[in-house]
């Protein structure tokens, strides 16, 4: 009941922004709301939501703050994050296990969340004194609509994606876009943060693309942790900062199962490439998961603010038909 009551919470805070904004805000968008082209020759922009134009990007989290009694936080937070942009380490980071950064309201970690340290640590990655920055983790993912990864090299999970969720890069979703129903429409699901192959297929993979890029290898385990090489990665709510390579990080996509784990055999991960097809797979599913501590499935909120508990066993297809906001998809009635 608490892990419900929670993920309602932030739905409503959601709902606030939407209400004060005209539309839901996008999973993340540059903070001065310019527009910027993709790879696949696509221009995206959003308005500006964040009144700070030091900042580099911001997410969905930050831009709900208001809207969920922690108004006073999000101004220290916005101040903090813009004054350090051209600082190795931002004041944002300052203070440690107890700075700004590190002390998201306990609101967005699921109350039934089982990890042990709720703090991710990673060290700051272009900065010479080897310091350490610590972000509180977020449970709460934003529905980015139907992706599916095929598992070819070529595919890229920010760009190559039909925009059809609810929040997304730089999206601008109102409430009279969602015609498959209010009630048929997810809005935000948990995301687990255990899963014991992760870390060795994200660090193949990791490494194939920072090769690719022409990092040399002893950048490997430094860049590793910005792309993501630990599911705390993923949930690590500082997608605001200029550095951070994994932004979006807040969402998530209907491409797998609910509570999906890496399903790669031991023979396999005990040889791991970066470039297997497999690996590129597994890889890209895993980190854009629904997922809970629970055993059984996880919660999710919808857009007319309900919450309810999805059985693991959920069919995939009616998980994506109900990530769609407008694809005209039969939902069950008993569902």
């Amino acid at each position: 009941m608490r892990c419900a009551n929670s993920l309602k919470q932030v739905a409503l805070g959601l709902h606030g922004f939407e209400s004060a904004r005209g539309r839901f805000p996008p999973a993340a968008a540059p903070a001065s709301g310019d527009s910027f082209q993709t790879p696949q020759g696509r221009y995206r922009g959003s308005p500006k939501y964040v009144s700070n134009n030091r900042m580099g990007r911001y997410n969905w989290v930050m831009v709900t703050l208001p809207y969920v009694e922690a108004d006073a936080y999000y101004q220290q937070a916005v101040e903090a994050e813009g004054a350090g942009l051209n600082n190795p380490v931002s004041p944002y980071y300052a203070g440690g296990r107890s700075g700004l950064a590190a002390s998201l309201p306990k609101l967005f970690l699921c109350p039934a969340e089982s990890i042990a340290d709720p703090v991710y640590a990673r060290a700051a990655p272009f900065d010479p004194s080897g310091a350490t920055t610590y972000t509180s983790l977020c449970s709460y993912v934003i529905n980015s609509g139907t992706y599916l990864h095929s598992g070819n090299p070529g595919d890229d999970e920010q760009f190559d994606v039909p925009d059809d969720g609810v929040g997304y890069w730089s999206s601008t979703t109102r409430i009279t876009h969602i015609t498959d129903g209010t009630s048929n429409t997810l809005l935000l699901g948990e995301r687990a943060f255990t899963d014991p192959g992760y870390e060795i297929v994200a660090k193949a993979v990791i490494n194939e693309q920072l090769a690719a890029m022409g990092y040399p290898a002893a950048y490997y385990d430094l860049l590793c942790g910005l792309f993501g090489d630990r599911l705390e990665a993923l949930g690590a709510w500082d997608g605001v900062t200029p550095n951070d390579f994994v932004s979006p990080r807040g969402y998530a996509v209907s491409g797998t199962p609910i509570n999906y784990r890496i399903q790669l055999t031991p023979a396999q991960l005990a040889n791991p490439s970066g470039s297997d097809p497999a690996f590129l797979l597994a890889y890209a599913q895993r980190r854009r998961a629904y997922g809970s501590g629970h055993p059984s499935g996880a919660n999710f909120a919808f857009v007319d603010g309900s919450v309810r508990f999805l059985n693991s066993a959920t069919p995939f297809q009616l998980v994506r038909n109900v990530s769609s906001i407008a694809g005209g998809e039969v939902i069950p009635g008993d569902f």
